[in-house]
């Protein structure tokens, strides 16, 4: 998994959260799950799943076959300053990779 996130915003600024996924195994994957942590989302004004969340803040992409790759992005508008933490979750059936967000937003 790749996934694309900026380290710095301006305040109101509205950024994108990249994440592309290949499937190496053998087998199709019936749902890639993809979440943000609800304390780390909840920083922002606006937050919007690509496709669209199916519960708050995660968002699922639907048969990946195998060696196919999936993409989704997760928008998200700057609304509080300063440095904020969180993990980004990528799970496929028991395979699970957390990736840590960190974000500065300035004036």
């Amino acid at each position: 998994a790749a996934v694309e996130a900026p380290s710095r915003l301006r305040d109101t600024q509205l950024e994108r959260i990249a994440v592309h996924v290949r499937n190496v195994s053998a087998t199709d994957l019936d749902t890639l799950r993809i979440s943000l942590d609800t304390a780390f989302a909840s920083r922002f004004s606006e937050v919007r799943g690509i496709p669209e969340f199916e519960r708050p803040f995660e968002l699922a992409v639907a048969g990946v076959p195998a060696g196919g790759t999936a993409s989704a992005l997760i928008e998200l508008r700057a609304e509080r300053r300063g440095r904020h933490a969180g993990t980004l979750t990528v799970a496929a059936g028991a395979d699970t990779l957390r990736v840590p967000l960190r974000m500065t937003v300035y004036p």
